[in-house]
């Protein structure tokens, strides 16, 4: 048989909703994520949005995601990350075009795009 070869992509887990300062150097990584077909997947662990972080993950294609801070009790948080970030880009998007979605991924209703 033939190997699949390995899709890249981010991960990023925050506890805080702002990173003063690291928005230029971030959204030069993120340009070049998009560049190179790189999903940006990001957990928010904190009780307001992080609206860099929707950003990257809007500009990639990859998943933003913010449970409210009761869900995760009881192993909730193991769920979320099996659930919604171990899929990669061949699983969530019937074509390269990532137009066309496999999987119903949470989506934010509004993303932020003022710096």
């Amino acid at each position: 048989g033939q190997l699949r070869r390995s899709i890249p992509r981010v991960f990023v887990v925050v506890s805080g909703t702002e990173l003063p300062g690291q928005y230029i150097p971030i959204m030069n990584s993120v340009f070049s994520f998009q560049k190179a077909a790189v999903l940006v997947d990001s957990l928010v662990l904190a009780p307001q949005d992080c609206s860099l972080l929707q950003q990257a993950s809007d500009i990639t294609h990859g998943v933003y995601l913010r449970p409210a801070l009761s869900e995760l009790e009881g192993g909730a948080l193991v769920q979320w990350l099996l659930s919604v970030f171990l899929s990669d880009r061949v699983v969530r998007y019937r074509d390269s075009t990532m137009q066309e979605p496999l999987l119903r991924l949470p989506r934010p209703l509004h993303v932020d795009y003022r710096s």
